[in-house]
């Protein structure tokens, strides 16, 4: 527990200063997370010999996504389309016709890419480096609420084919923790930052986020499970990889972009 509590605040410094420092920085430390995250899906996949070229290429592309989709939002169908072709020519060059590691390739591009670009283009929006915490507090609110409640009252599985430790009644603390740590979001926002929205909009923010959080926890766990693997790797003590730290906050984000358009 003292392990993940220090890897957690380290984590915690690294994020206040990139989104102090700005967009850039924050841009950096998205590629850095995308890049191990990419790292850790293909490396679960792949099992032939040349993988490496494999993930080298994968990363190159996908952390093109990100900068671009972070900085140039209208581009993304010409970047998709750039991207669909380029794993193709690359697999016939390499003479790896396998259809399921085509399938693996796209869908590593789409999940890990295309969210963390959109956190970085958050910055954008107005307030947006509030609304990056408010992603983070959202998904930490839920995953600690579902956990913490989860050990001590749950009883009920919520999915034991995918994630057997999980429990109805973690799940339904989670929900509530995401709408408490987003109510939490707009109250501070509107104190210190003049951040003044209707508080019904951040709760019903923080449900949906708090919905899909959960849904991207369970999408990791699938993987994992189908792999017979607790953790996409042990980077980081007492959290697994990069992406089993992120896999909640993949799904949160478009959520809360797609809630700062609309408020």
């Amino acid at each position: 527990m003292r392990t993940r509590v220090v890897a957690s605040i380290v984590i915690l410094i690294l994020l206040f200063a990139a989104l102090i420092i700005g967009k850039a920085a924050f841009a950096v430390l998205a590629c850095i997370a995308c890049s191990f995250a990419i790292y850790e899906y293909l490396n679960l996949f792949f099992q032939r010999k040349n993988k490496f070229l494999d993930i080298i290429y994968s990363l190159l592309i996908g952390n093109l996504i990100l900068i671009c989709i972070g900085y140039f939002q209208t581009a993304f169908a010409y970047i998709a389309s750039l991207s669909f072709m380029i794993i193709f020519i690359y697999n016939i060059i390499m003479r790896q016709y396998g259809i399921n590691d085509i399938i693996f390739q796209i869908f590593a591009l789409f999940y890990i890419p295309i969210p963390l670009g959109l956190a970085v283009g958050l910055f954008s929006l107005q307030n947006g480096s509030l609304l990056i915490w408010m992603v983070f507090i959202i998904s930490t609110f839920t995953d600690t609420s579902a956990y913490l409640f989860g050990i001590k009252f749950g009883k009920r599985k919520l999915c034991p084919a995918v994630s057997p430790k999980k429990s109805v009644e973690g799940a339904i603390a989670g929900f509530i923790g995401g709408i408490v740590g987003a109510t939490l979001c707009g109250v501070v926002f509107a104190k210190f930052f003049n951040m003044y929205n209707p508080v019904w909009q951040y709760a019903l923010a923080g449900a949906v986020a708090s919905v899909f959080g959960q849904f991207g926890d369970l999408s990791a766990s699938l993987f994992k499970r189908n792999f017979n693997k607790k953790d996409f790797s042990s980077l980081i003590p007492g959290h697994g990889g990069i992406l089993d730290r992120i896999d909640s906050i993949l799904f949160v984000i478009p959520v809360i972009y797609f809630y700062a358009l609309l408020a």
